[in-house]
Protein backbone atom coordinates (compact mmCIF):
# COMPACT_ATOMS: atom_id res chain seq x y z
CA UNK A 1 0.00 0.00 0.00
CA UNK A 2 1.49 3.09 -1.17
CA UNK A 3 2.36 6.20 1.61
CA UNK A 4 1.00 9.98 1.11
CA UNK A 5 3.42 11.78 2.68
CA UNK A 6 3.85 15.81 2.76
CA UNK A 7 6.46 17.72 1.09
CA UNK A 8 9.06 19.44 3.22
CA UNK A 9 8.28 22.96 3.98
CA UNK A 10 12.16 23.89 5.14
CA UNK A 11 15.44 21.83 4.49
CA UNK A 12 19.34 22.02 4.67
CA UNK A 13 19.15 19.85 1.91
CA UNK A 14 17.36 22.22 -0.62
CA UNK A 15 20.15 24.33 -1.80
CA UNK A 16 22.78 21.27 -2.48
CA UNK A 17 20.12 19.21 -4.16
CA UNK A 18 18.73 22.51 -6.51
CA UNK A 19 22.61 22.91 -7.53
CA UNK A 20 22.87 19.20 -8.67
CA UNK A 21 19.98 19.39 -10.51
CA UNK A 22 20.85 22.68 -12.30
CA UNK A 23 24.32 21.21 -12.92
CA UNK A 24 22.53 18.25 -14.75
CA UNK A 25 20.81 20.80 -16.80
CA UNK A 26 17.45 19.82 -15.60
CA UNK A 27 18.04 16.28 -17.10
CA UNK A 28 17.31 13.36 -15.32
CA UNK A 29 17.80 11.00 -18.40
CA UNK A 30 21.09 10.04 -16.12
CA UNK A 31 21.27 9.47 -12.33
CA UNK A 32 22.31 13.04 -10.60
CA UNK A 33 24.31 12.60 -7.15
CA UNK A 34 24.37 15.28 -4.68
CA UNK A 35 27.08 14.80 -1.66
CA UNK A 36 25.43 15.81 1.54
CA UNK A 37 26.86 15.32 4.91
CA UNK A 38 26.49 12.13 6.09
CA UNK A 39 23.90 10.65 8.66
CA UNK A 40 20.42 10.14 8.51
CA UNK A 41 18.36 7.40 7.47
CA UNK A 42 19.44 5.17 4.39
CA UNK A 43 16.58 4.96 1.92
CA UNK A 44 15.95 3.35 -1.37
CA UNK A 45 12.19 4.66 -2.32
CA UNK A 46 9.97 5.77 -5.50
CA UNK A 47 8.03 8.45 -5.08
CA UNK A 48 5.33 9.85 -7.61
CA UNK A 49 5.31 13.66 -7.70
CA UNK A 50 1.49 15.03 -9.21
CA UNK A 51 1.78 18.44 -10.22
CA UNK A 52 -1.93 18.77 -9.50
CA UNK A 53 -1.45 18.39 -5.89
CA UNK A 54 1.15 20.91 -4.42
CA UNK A 55 1.04 19.46 -0.95
CA UNK A 56 1.85 15.32 -0.86
CA UNK A 57 3.83 13.07 -3.01
CA UNK A 58 3.17 9.33 -2.95
CA UNK A 59 6.10 6.71 -2.19
CA UNK A 60 6.29 2.78 -2.25
CA UNK A 61 7.88 3.56 1.48
CA UNK A 62 5.68 1.75 4.14
CA UNK A 63 5.70 2.43 7.72
CA UNK A 64 3.53 3.53 10.59
CA UNK A 65 5.75 6.29 11.47
CA UNK A 66 6.15 8.50 8.38
CA UNK A 67 8.81 10.58 10.84
CA UNK A 68 10.62 7.66 9.77
CA UNK A 69 10.91 8.85 5.98
CA UNK A 70 14.40 10.27 5.32
CA UNK A 71 14.71 13.90 5.29
CA UNK A 72 17.06 13.82 2.52
CA UNK A 73 14.69 11.89 0.54
CA UNK A 74 11.67 13.99 1.38
CA UNK A 75 13.82 17.27 0.48
CA UNK A 76 14.69 15.66 -3.35
CA UNK A 77 10.78 15.25 -3.51
CA UNK A 78 10.24 18.58 -2.66
CA UNK A 79 13.00 20.12 -4.84
CA UNK A 80 11.44 18.09 -7.65
CA UNK A 81 8.12 19.26 -7.18
CA UNK A 82 9.01 22.78 -6.88
CA UNK A 83 11.20 22.68 -9.74
CA UNK A 84 8.32 21.47 -12.12
CA UNK A 85 9.09 17.87 -12.14
CA UNK A 86 6.46 15.18 -11.99
CA UNK A 87 6.15 11.50 -12.13
CA UNK A 88 7.90 8.56 -10.97
CA UNK A 89 11.44 8.75 -9.44
CA UNK A 90 13.49 6.67 -7.61
CA UNK A 91 15.28 8.53 -4.66
CA UNK A 92 18.51 6.87 -2.74
CA UNK A 93 20.22 8.21 0.37
CA UNK A 94 23.18 6.27 2.14
CA UNK A 95 25.80 7.82 4.31
CA UNK A 96 25.70 10.90 2.37
CA UNK A 97 25.28 10.59 -1.19
CA UNK A 98 21.51 10.67 -2.38
CA UNK A 99 20.82 10.16 -6.12
CA UNK A 100 17.70 10.75 -7.71
CA UNK A 101 16.69 9.32 -11.21
CA UNK A 102 13.90 8.79 -13.38
CA UNK A 103 11.79 5.27 -12.51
Amino acid sequence: MPTTLPYSSRSEFFEPIRKALRAAGGELSNPVRVSLRAGGYARDAHVFIRRDDPRYFVTDWESNQPTRFSARCRAAATVLQQNGYEGRYRIRHEDGTLTIEPA
